[in-house]
This record gives C-alpha cells, sequence and structure tokens, in this order.
C-alpha cells in the first residue's frame, strides 16, 4: 500500500501532544489517508492515557511512581513515533487494537 505525503505528514504531526492529532485530523480529512488515520487514532488514546493516569498520579506521593509512568508514555509515544517516520503500522502492544476500534469512524 502506498503511503502518500499528506498522510506521512499527518502522522507525524500527530504525535505532537494535545494539538497534534487535531491538526493532523485537519491535515487528513479530505484524503482520508489510511496511514495518516492510524496514527492520529493510536495519538489520541496516547493523550487520553496521559489525561487519566496522569490526573490519577496527583493522588501519588512517591516520586519513582510518576517518573514510571512519564517513562512509560514516553516509550509508547517513541515507538509510535519511530513507526510514523518509517512508514510502518506500529500498532502499540495491548491497548493498540482497542484504539483503532474505539477511535475510527465507523
Amino acid at each position: 500500500m502506498k503511503i502518500h505525503q499528506d498522510g506521512k505528514l499527518a502522522a507525524i504531526i500527530a504525535h505532537l501532544f494535545f494539538l497534534g492529532p487535531i491538526v493532523a485530523f485537519f491535515i487528513n480529512d479530505e484524503q482520508k489517508d489510511p496511514f495518516g488515520s492510524f496514527y492520529i487514532r493510536q495519538n489520541v488514546g496516547i493523550t487520553i492515557i496521559f489525561l487519566l493516569i496522569g490526573a490519577l498520579m496527583g493522588f501519588v506521593q512517591y516520586a519513582s511512581a510518576m517518573y514510571a509512568f512519564y517513562l512509560f508514555i514516553f516509550i509508547i509515544w517513541l515507538y509510535s513515533f519511530i513507526g510514523a517516520i518509517s512508514n510502518k503500522y506500529n500498532l502499540l502492544p495491548v491497548v493498540g487494537p482497542f484504539f483503532q476500534k474505539t477511535f475510527s469512524r465507523k
């Protein structure tokens, strides 16, 4: 499957936290490239995990738990970003299929 330039651009921009998936959605809206859509869905999921677990981290008094959480988010973000740059569909382990199913337009 050929990846269009706009799809790759949308996939990379989707990795800019918070606003990236929104901007990438509008870039990818006209052409609806599957590659761009894949990474937009994936990064919406990463952002939601960050916000939900990050809100809970306010109640945790251990700095090591907070560092582990930020390291976890960074690792899954980096795994996804490397896939976008290298034109590969890197599905996140465990939560990736859930994100793709939940955030798809059907």
